[in-house]
């Protein structure tokens, strides 16, 4: 999963190195803990803290256009072979 995540990330050129860095923490923290994704239950399971949740969470980041974009191409590929 990480690799696609990067692979993703390489391809949206508005995301700087930081943000990347947050996003693969977040998302590696999703597919470990089960319950509600609340800030704290996030610190526990990760090197981040709820502070560092709390100041990402509120920044905009456009999930939709970009990574919908690369999950088409790339299923399309795979859909071809």
């Amino acid at each position: 999963m990480e690799d696609l995540v990067k692979a993703i990330f390489a391809r949206m050129s508005n995301i700087k190195k930081l943000q990347k860095k947050f996003m693969l923490t977040l998302l590696a923290v999703l597919t470990v803990f089960q319950g509600k994704a609340t800030f704290l239950n996030m610190e526990r399971y990760s090197c981040a803290s709820e502070k560092r949740f709390r100041r990402w969470f509120r920044r905009k980041f456009d999930f939709s256009i970009s990574i919908l974009n690369y999950l088409c191409k790339r299923f399309q590929a795979i859909l071809n072979l």
